[in-house]
């Protein structure tokens, strides 16, 4: 604070200075032409300015009265010795401050130079840098504040930050990734993409169960047998001991196939003890509607039944917007001027597994803790599976329609009696949000068949009627008494010449 006030009355000296010697420049000027006392000019001083000089030393002239420093302007008045003494040695600066403050200066300057023999003598005690200080500042560039700069460019900074956060993050996933492995032991010194693993085990799975089909993508494997499963020599699963006579021919997904459950307690078995007569279970596990339709078209043409069941859950609707189901692609199709186009056949074999992890699985799929949060997220389900849509969501309502119109169309060129059946996985159950819009699809496909001539069964309603219908299911899929049900439902259904 001292030296601001220092520097600040130094500065007001400078300019108190100016002022004066500009009022008494005239006189000095003039007491020079007149050449009284020295009697040299200003070209002979130029000219031998040691002799000058000399002069000045051996007899110095005093200075007018005009010249001599007034009350105000003494270091004693001012109580700042440091101040007055910057203001001196400004004053001093012959052409610095005359330059830039104005000629009247320089004027006063020369006329001093002359009685004194160069500059007033205290001037060459002091550096001369409040001169420079002062020309400076009354440029106008001076006056203008400079635009303040930023520490550090705000691209710099948002980029420091983010991989600040970045390293946080990262340090915390570690170490979660660390505690969750150190807990289980058993993944702790083991490093396994559990994805990968997963698939690998789905295809040795399928490899077993299941044989490549151009037309369909994957039938079950004829003669394949395993606890309770048992697939014929023509590819259906057992339903019982032959009958003679025309089948029933039951089609759908795993809901059909009978997941869960030994070849006597599907419900096609149950329907074949209900009736009597033969019923074919041709479903097979994972296919969307639109192979179950085309799964239908394929065995009427061989086994020429009298009435053909195609069951369904709501899931199997989405499945028709895919071109890839755990990872097996499938035939699929497409809407061309309002009418269904088969594509994606014939349907490729089923690709490696290491072949179908994305980047991202490749990277985080070998993460104990994000397997163990999306197993308590139930959310393995998809994580697991290899899906490859073809179609924007919510399109599978549309198609779904149509196909049950193409099912209209092999009743009345088969003769056979078409019935379609809706089923329900447990969820809906428990979930309220999830059970409104698996109704919502299922009845829209439901109302789609019934204008397409076609029978239909929904069994909501009969499955709540039992009061605990989450007691009619293994884990995922139907039990024998469940199974039962819909046997029931379905018999009562069919035509009294198929029965």
């Amino acid at each position: 604070m001292g030296e601001r006030m220092a520097l600040e009355l130094a500065q007001d000296a400078v300019f108190g200075l100016v002022e004066r010697r500009r009022t008494v420049a005239t006189a000095v000027e003039q007491s020079i032409e007149v050449g009284d006392g020295a009697g040299l000019d200003q070209q002979e001083i130029r000219g031998d300015d040691g002799a000058a000089r000399e002069v000045g030393r051996a007899g110095p002239l005093q200075p007018p009265a005009q010249l001599a420093p007034a009350a105000q302007d003494r270091p004693d008045a001012l109580g700042y010795r440091a101040a007055i003494a910057a203001a001196d040695e400004a004053a001093g600066a012959e052409e610095g401050i005359g330059d830039q403050v104005g000629r009247p200066v320089g004027l006063a300057d020369d006329a001093v130079e002359k009685l004194y023999g160069g500059g007033h003598p205290r001037a060459r005690c002091h550096v001369d840098f409040l001169s420079v200080l002062a020309a400076t500042m009354n440029k106008p560039a001076a006056q203008r504040p400079s635009p303040p700069r930023p520490r550090h460019p705000a691209g710099r900074e948002w980029f420091r930050r983010s991989v600040l956060m970045l390293c946080a993050v990262l340090m915390g996933l570690f170490s979660l990734e660390f505690a969750v492995r150190a807990a289980a032991w058993g993944y702790l010194f083991a490093y396994p993409n559990f994805v990968l693993t997963a698939r690998t085990t789905l295809a040795d799975g399928d490899r077993g169960r299941y044989a490549h089909d151009a037309a369909l993508g994957h039938v079950p494997r004829a003669g394949h047998s395993a606890p309770g499963v048992t697939i014929e020599a023509n590819g259906l699963r057992r339903s019982g001991e032959a009958i003679a006579g025309a089948p029933i021919l039951a089609v759908g997904d795993s809901f059909t196939f009978g997941d869960e459950v030994s070849d006597g307690e599907t419900w096609p078995a149950q329907l074949q003890r209900l009736t009597g007569r033969r019923v074919l279970n041709g479903g097979v596990s994972g296919y969307g509607f639109d192979q179950i339709v085309l799964r239908a078209e394929q065995l009427a043409q061989i086994y020429k039944p009298t009435a053909i069941v195609v069951a369904f859950i709501a899931d199997d609707i989405r499945r028709t917007e895919m071109r890839r189901l755990w990872s097996a692609d499938k035939p699929y199709f497409t809407i061309e001027d309002g009418k269904l186009e088969l594509r994606g056949v014939p349907v490729p074999p089923r690709a490696p597994a290491a072949s179908t992890l994305s980047p991202w699985q490749w990277v985080v799929g070998y993460s104990y803790f994000f397997d163990l949060l999306l197993r308590q997220l139930n959310l393995l389900h998809d994580w697991y599976g290899d899906h490859q849509r073809v179609q924007a969501p919510g399109t599978g309502q549309h198609l779904a329609c149509l196909l049950a119109g193409r099912l209209a169309d092999l009743q009345r060129q088969s003769g056979a009696r078409v019935v379609v059946v809706a089923e329900y996985d447990p969820v809906v159950w428990d979930d309220p949000a999830f059970a409104a819009e698996q109704r919502r699809l299922t009845r829209g496909l439901l109302d789609c068949a019934a204008r397409a001539g076609l029978a239909t069964i929904d069994s909501f309603d009969a499955l709540a009627a039992t009061g605990q219908p989450r007691r009619l299911y293994v884990t995922w899929h139907l039990n024998e008494a469940g199974n039962g049900l819909i046997a029931r439902l379905v018999a009562q259904a069919l035509p009294r010449g198929a029965d």
